[in-house]
């Protein structure tokens, strides 16, 4: 990659916009610093600036099944794929629930059901695509 080579200290982390919507795109940036031993961080993990992620029924059926709202899914999703993540709000009870997402897992069914989101909802717009790994 590009940026190993022109750099003098190799980065600790790397942050990327992530979120179900565009995991399939961010997929060879992810390997790469899986590889390389480079933190991944998610920024905009639900979404960006778009409530459709979090209306999603695929995410909200899985809220109710687990008990917790979308937002907390989808950041339990980041957490499981071992993303670092920023998530903000100025609402003090939208920030205690974004805390709040330790006390549960998501099944591997459930993991699988939001990997493939993309698939189902040409996500591509909803993400910049990194053509950074070449």
């Amino acid at each position: 990659m590009e940026l190993l080579s022109n750099c003098k200290i190799k980065p600790f982390v790397n942050q990327i916009e992530l979120h179900p919507f565009c995991l399939q795109p961010q997929k060879p940036v992810i390997q790469f610093c899986q590889q390389n031993g480079i933190e991944v961080q998610a920024y905009s993990p639900l979404g960006t600036g778009q409530t459709i992620l979090l209306q999603n029924g695929t995410v909200t059926q899985i809220a109710k099944q687990v008990n917790k709202s979308s937002a907390q899914v989808l950041l339990r999703w980041a957490l499981q794929h071992n993303f670092h993540f920023v998530v903000k709000s100025a609402t003090p009870t939208r920030i205690e629930e974004n805390l709040d997402i330790f006390d549960f897992e998501l099944s591997t069914e459930h993991m699988q059901m939001l990997d493939d989101l993309e698939d189902k909802v040409g996500s591509h717009r909803f993400c910049w695509n990194s053509d950074a790994i070449r």
